[in-house]
C-alpha cells in the first residue's frame, strides 16, 4: 500500500511548518505500525523561489533522524507561484500511489490520523475522499464541511463584525453543518470540504483530473469535493483528528481578498449564482 503526501508552500510560517512535519512524522510512524506494508513518499512544493524561506528550513529538518519513516521525499522548488492546486498536482501526476494526503503547512496531524484515515478508506470502496474532524489551536471546533454556499453566506462569515455574525448564528450554523461537531461516527455524503487536509484515493484524484488550476487560490478545494462527490461518496471522519492553525482571507490582507473574489467569481460562474 502506497501513500502520497503533498505539501505546498509559500513564505509559510516557519515555526507552523515545522510543527507540520513534525506530527506528519509521527503519523506517518504510527500508520507504519498499523499497516506494516505502508510506503509513504513526501512530496513538498517550493513556490517562493527567490526567499526559499521554506526550502531551506527543509534542508535542515532533512537531516534529523525523523525523516527515515518516509520512503522518498521530493523537493521542488517551482519556476513561479504556480498557486496552490498547480503545485498539487505536480505531486500527483506521476504518483504511483494507492492514497493521496493535500496537506496545507499550518496542520498538527493527530498521531492516529493518517492510519483512520486509511483504515476507514480501505473498509469503505465507495469513499473517495475523507476530511477529518479539526479543532483550532485553543481546542475549539472547526468546520471543514460545508453546504453549497450563498454569496451571503460567504460575505457573513468572512467579512461580517463578530456581533453581526452572532445576529445570523443559525444561518451560519447550517452553511458550516456544525452539527457534524457532534457526531462521533463517519458522516457519508458531504458535498463540500476545506482543502486543508483531505486523504484521496489517487486513482479517483487523477480521474477527476486534480485540481482545476483556473483556481490559482481560494475555491480549488470547493470544486474539487463538488467533481470527486459525482465519482464517489466524501465522507467526514472525525476520528481522523487534526489541528488548524489557518486564518480567513479577510485577516490576511487586500491581495487575498481580491484572490478570493477572482476564485468566487470562476466558482460561481461554473455552479450557478446563489445568493440568499
Amino acid at each position: 500500500m502506497r501513500l502520497t503526501v503533498s505539501i505546498v508552500t509559500f513564505r509559510s510560517d516557519p515555526i507552523l511548518f515545522a510543527g507540520t512535519l513534525q506530527s506528519l512524522c509521527a503519523s506517518v510512524g504510527y500508520a507504519k505500525d498499523v499497516f506494516p506494508d505502508l510506503s509513504c513518499e513526501l512530496r513538498i512544493i517550493e513556490n517562493d523561489r527567490y526567499e526559499r524561506r521554506n526550502f531551506k528550513q527543509l534542508e535542515g529538518l532533512l537531516k534529523t533522524r525523523n525523516w527515515d519513516v518516509f520512503d522518498d521525499v521530493i523537493i521542488k522548488v517551482a519556476s513561479s507561484n504556480l498557486g496552490y492546486g498547480r503545485g498539487h498536482n505536480l505531486a500527483l501526476y506521476d504518483s504511483l500511489s494507492d492514497f493521496h494526503l493535500v496537506l496545507n503547512p499550518d496542520v498538527s496531524l493527530d498521531a492516529k490520523a493518517i492510519s483512520q484515515g486509511l483504515a476507514y478508506l480501505l473498509g469503505d470502496p465507495e469513499t473517495v475522499l475523507v476530511s477529518p474532524g479539526v479543532e483550532d489551536a485553543e481546542g475549539s471546533p472547526l468546520y471543514l464541511c460545508k453546504q453549497f454556499p450563498r454569496v451571503f453566506d460567504l460575505l457573513l462569515r468572512g467579512f461580517a463584525p463578530v456581533r453581526v455574525q452572532h445576529l445570523f448564528e443559525p444561518r451560519l450554523a447550517r452553511y458550516e453543518m456544525r452539527s457534524l461537531a457532534r457526531q462521533s461516527g463517519p458522516v457519508r455524503d458531504i458535498k463540500i470540504v476545506s482543502g486543508c487536509c483531505m486523504l484521496i484515493r489517487t486513482e479517483t484524484f487523477k480521474k477527476a483530473g486534480g485540481f482545476d488550476v483556473k483556481f490559482f487560490l481560494y475555491f480549488e478545494d470547493f470544486d474539487l469535493s463538488l467533481r470527486l462527490a459525482k465519482l464517489g461518496l466524501v465522507t467526514y471522519l472525525p476520528s481522523m483528528k487534526i489541528i488548524h492553525y489557518g486564518g480567513h482571507a479577510a485577516k490576511k490582507g487586500w491581495k487575498h481578498i481580491l484572490l478570493f473574489a477572482s476564485s468566487g467569481l470562476k466558482f460561481y460562474r461554473r455552479y450557478g449564482w446563489r445568493w440568499y
